[in-house]
């Protein structure tokens, strides 16, 4: 079950079944030897099970820019959103007087002149 295919996972480097189950009976973790001389022949075979502190903060600050960059964007959204309610509010009071007017057959808004 030799491979040569990087991307497999370490414990598929096992010679063959036989070394398997000799080194199982042995009490060592089956492959172990050869993932270990594996891994001094060609170490970018072997597997990494976690992260680097410096891979961690390199995603952290690309995150931070992106959040620097699109900031801007959300804020000039919500002050055009905002003056979207404002005339769709505006609208509707104009309409509301026109139906009032309307069902009660006189003007709402009259104008006085004073005399003075």
């Amino acid at each position: 079950m030799k491979t040569s295919h990087p991307l497999l996972p370490a414990r598929l480097f096992c010679i063959g079944l036989e070394a398997c189950r000799a080194e199982s009976s042995a009490g060592a973790r089956p492959g172990s030897s050869q993932r270990r001389a594996q891994a001094r022949k060609a170490p970018h075979l072997v597997t990494q099970t976690a992260f680097t502190l410096i891979e961690l903060l390199v995603v952290m600050a690309v995150i931070a820019v992106l959040a620097i960059l699109v900031f801007p964007g959300i804020k000039s959204a919500t002050l055009a959103a905002k003056s979207a309610k404002t005339v769709s509010h505006l609208r509707q009071t104009g309409n509301l007087i026109m139906i009032y007017a309307g069902d009660h057959e006189r003007p709402v808004l009259t104008t006085t002149t004073s005399t003075g």
